[in-house]
């Protein structure tokens, strides 16, 4: 199944470098185009980062995406999970 999101660039965050290994990631705001728009943030990893250097705002893109889950418990034993939209292609519209 294609997970795919239809949209306007509304913003394209700057490379992130975290830790020693130097993982790298940056994020793009979408703004959907429907009766009620919705702002989706996707986020880009690793090699997946460069996808983003020729965007400019309002550009209408698809982008194909990854939705990611992960589950965490914190020291006081509260149970919790993140979601996050990984996206790994981008065409345009």
């Amino acid at each position: 199944m294609e997970n795919t999101i239809v949209g306007q660039v509304k913003q394209i965050g700057p490379v992130e470098t975290f830790g020693a290994n130097g993982f790298r990631k940056r994020e793009l705001i979408l703004q959907t185009v429907e009766e009620y728009p919705q702002f989706i943030k996707v986020e880009f990893v690793q090699g997946n980062v460069e996808l983003l250097d020729n965007l400019e705002a309002g550009q209408n893109i698809k982008v194909n995406y990854n939705l990611r889950g992960r589950e965490h418990t914190n020291d006081a034993g509260e149970y919790n999970v993140f979601n996050s939209i990984v996206g790994w292609k981008i065409e345009q519209v």
